[in-house]
């Protein structure tokens, strides 16, 4: 090889590397962004549960006193 070819292939490498290292980077804050959203709709999730355990429970009171209502209704 000549001295020309090595300098290029040397340049070639450095330009591959900083390539893969600003692609490195890039998957890094994307994957630290991401991991920052799932915890924020984690805490989201979590802080709705109670919620919507509390509508549920209503709906089902809601069910049972219609129904109670109907057969009562129907009695009449």
């Amino acid at each position: 090889m000549t001295w020309a070819q090595l300098l290029q292939e040397k340049a070639d490498e450095i330009k591959h590397k900083d390539f893969c290292v600003e692609e490195f980077n890039t998957n890094q804050l994307q994957t630290e962004t991401k991991e920052c959203r799932k915890e924020d709709l984690l805490a989201k999730v979590e802080d709705l549960e109670p919620t919507i355990k509390a509508l549920t429970d209503a709906i089902a009171t809601l069910k049972s006193d219609f129904l109670a209502c109907g057969s009562h209704s129907q009695r009449y």
